[in-house]
């Protein structure tokens, strides 16, 4: 059993934010919570070089394409 204190659309509104603010509202990398970004307390975290996003985009990219399906060229 699953005990959590918010319902399935508290839980979701995050994740929907993420997907509709302004892309403006971003640098890239930050951590959301309860639809605004929070500091992380880990400094390794931060990705600063951004070579984690970008492995991390490689990897579902390939997953993606593995499994059937194709991206739009405006993602790749």
């Amino acid at each position: 059993m699953l005990i959590t204190d918010k319902s399935p659309e508290q839980g979701a509104a995050t994740s929907v934010y993420a997907c509709l603010v302004d892309t403006d509202t971003f640098e890239g990398g930050e951590y959301l919570r309860d639809c605004g970004i929070v500091e992380t307390l880990n400094q390794y975290a931060k990705d600063e070089l951004k070579t984690l996003r970008k492995k991390l985009w490689v990897a579902t990219e390939t997953i993606i394409k593995q499994n059937g399906f194709h991206l739009p060229s405006s993602l790749i």
